[in-house]
């Protein structure tokens, strides 16, 4: 890994999620520019890795979807650890590096157009509407949905904005609400209100099943209720939900004439 870069990789990845990190790591080691050194938020000591500087910063594991929820205060925490690198590129411990990134040079935020959102109309992005959250959207906001995967931005902005988004996720857990899409909607509520110096295009943050030459980072393809410890009957009720839900779907379809 480079020894002289200015880029600070952040991923956090308690449980199940250590699994992902070795890859990852190795990824990014190829593919970003001023790569110094991967912290590593974890219940568990990551393996070692010959020749790059991985860091390990203890951190509990609580169950989803406190656990995702919690990054921006794990990320505050160890603040002192991360503000002496020029710039911070937290990603999800699910993902795959395939192309150049280059942010070392980044000022302020940086962000990425969410890949399944970006063709939507501003009226049909779910940002969060219940105004009693921290995260609130009014419907004459936002245009841009930004994907909750990958961020960061230049130390200072990035820990500013990581400490102020603790802040606002606890006063929702204090209220007794889960944003509609946990720590991904108070990041778009912060960009709203802080709009990024760059949004970065899809490529950045692209599903696996739907990548292309021009792809930068890969969301991997995963068994979410197993890397989040579903419980099996949980997981039971919703495969019974989706096979109720295509029925009717199905039926719905043989009453228009427009299918079997």
């Amino acid at each position: 890994m480079r020894t002289t870069g200015s880029v600070a990789l952040v991923v956090l990845a308690t449980g199940k999620y250590l699994e992902f990190v070795p890859a990852m790591v190795r990824s990014a080691e190829r593919h970003v520019t001023g790569l110094a050194a991967a912290f590593v938020l974890s219940d568990q000591r990551p393996a070692e890795m010959d020749g790059l500087d991985v860091r390990w910063l203890p951190w509990g594991h609580t169950p989803w979807p406190l656990s995702t929820m919690v990054r921006y205060r794990a990320m505050t925490a160890y603040a002192d650890r991360l503000v002496s690198f020029r710039t911070i590129l937290h990603v999800d411990a699910d993902m795959e590096f395939v192309g150049a990134v280059d942010l070392s040079e980044c000022q302020g935020l940086f962000a990425v157009r969410h890949p399944l959102q970006a063709d939507r109309s501003p009226a049909d992005l779910p940002f969060e509407r219940r105004c009693a959250s921290r995260a609130y959207v009014a419907a004459e906001e936002g245009t841009v949905y930004v994907a909750g995967g990958v961020q960061g931005g230049s130390s200072p902005a990035y820990l500013e904005a990581c400490a102020t988004m603790a802040e606002w996720i606890q006063d929702d857990l204090d209220a007794g609400l889960t944003p509609v899409w946990h720590d991904e909607s108070i990041w778009n509520r912060y960009c709203i209100t802080h709009p990024p110096a760059v949004v970065l295009p899809v490529e950045y943050c692209t599903p696996d099943v739907r990548r292309t030459p021009d792809s930068r980072i890969l969301a991997l393809t995963k068994d979410h209720d197993r890397y989040r410890d579903v419980p099996a009957s949980v997981r039971a009720r919703r495969r019974l939900h989706r096979l109720a839900m295509k029925a009717k779907s199905r039926a719905a379809r043989i009453v228009r004439g427009t299918g079997r």
